[in-house]
């Protein structure tokens, strides 16, 4: 999503923008203001995420490959959490 230069990592440019991303993602309200509640959403978003991604990273070296099958079920997953849809 945010690997711009598809070199397998995150540049500190490349985390910038994710988290522009998530911040507007989960202003529920879409008024720039962040609220508690949209704050709680995105640290319980992030916690899911990253237990299903460690649940694939069977190796622990932060790395996963995932086939169709999988990134749909991690997507409906995550998706499924979610109070409200963001993507």
């Amino acid at each position: 999503m945010c690997d711009f230069d598809q070199n397998g990592t995150m540049s500190f440019e490349e985390f910038v923008e994710l988290n522009k991303f998530l911040l507007k993602s989960f202003d529920r309200n879409k008024n720039g203001k962040f609220r508690l509640d949209d704050f709680i959403s995105l640290c319980i978003f992030v916690q899911s995420a990253r237990n299903l991604f460690d649940s694939f990273d069977t190796t622990k070296q932060g790395r996963v490959t995932l086939d169709i099958n999988q990134f749909i079920y991690c997507s409906e997953y995550l998706e499924g959490i979610l109070p409200f849809t963001i993507f």
